[in-house]
């Protein structure tokens, strides 16, 4: 994974390479920060996830 997380306050612009965004009820925001588009961000359900990391387990054996 290429990108950065960045936790920004309320007011603070967006990065060009702010690829995602997660705004937080206090006014703060997380943001996916990724100048080179290499990484990836997938969103999971709380029953899927541990499925995904076992196929990329599999994929990486």
């Amino acid at each position: 994974m290429e990108g950065k997380f960045f936790l920004r306050k309320e007011g603070e612009k967006y990065s060009v390479h702010d690829m995602a965004i997660f705004h937080f009820e206090n006014g703060t925001y997380l943001a996916y920060n990724d100048t080179r588009r290499f990484g990836i961000l997938k969103v999971l359900d709380k029953e899927n996830y541990k499925n995904h990391f076992v196929e990329l387990a599999q994929i990486h054996l």
